[in-house]
């Protein structure tokens, strides 16, 4: 007996649905992007939708102004992104001379307690470095949060910087 002839399983495709409801299969382009419109991700793949409460400085502001944002706050969210029950990330630094620790504080409880997750260093250009990392949303509906980058100088005074999205936290909520 030969083997069924079935269709090719469908190639997932993300969709990008606005506060406003309409939805796109492109990415949208920075110019249509408003802080007060967030932007939901979903993968048609899961059932799970996943809103994101914040629009990623990356896609709104130029290239030289995300650089300089980076370089006066020296930590900054780069990119955010929600697949498979899981939340990825990336971290923009600012060039250190100094050893430096960068982790992400997560509530899923309004901050009623949190934990934090280490980011992982990566690429390393003139201007800083980057760093990534995961969340997993396994059971979860919602997450808030921020990212601190702690430096480790020689003489024990610890400094700490935080990105938590201009005092509103980073926030998504899986619909």
């Amino acid at each position: 007996s030969s083997a069924p002839n079935l269709p090719a399983p469908p190639q997932p495709e993300v969709q990008y649905t606005t506060s406003a409801g309409s939805t796109k299969l492109e990415p949208p382009v920075p110019a249509q992007l408003e802080e007060s419109h967030p932007t939901a991700y979903a993968i048609p793949a899961s059932s799970a939708k996943c809103v994101f409460s914040f629009t990623h400085p990356k896609l709104v502001l130029e290239p030289e102004d995300f650089e300089l944002k980076v370089f006066q706050q020296k930590v900054l969210l780069s990119s955010c992104i929600y697949s498979a029950r899981i939340v990825m990330g990336t971290i923009a630094v600012a060039n250190m001379e100094v050893h430096h620790t960068v982790m992400v504080r997560c509530t899923t409880n309004n901050w009623d307690t949190y934990s934090d997750v280490e980011a992982v260093p990566g690429e390393r250009t003139s201007d800083g470095n980057s760093f990534a990392f995961e969340v997993d949303m396994e059971g979860k509906q919602s997450l808030h949060f921020a990212i601190r980058l702690r430096l480790h100088p020689s003489n024990d005074n610890i400094q700490e910087f935080w990105d938590n999205n201009e005092t509103k936290n980073y926030s998504l909520i899986l619909q």
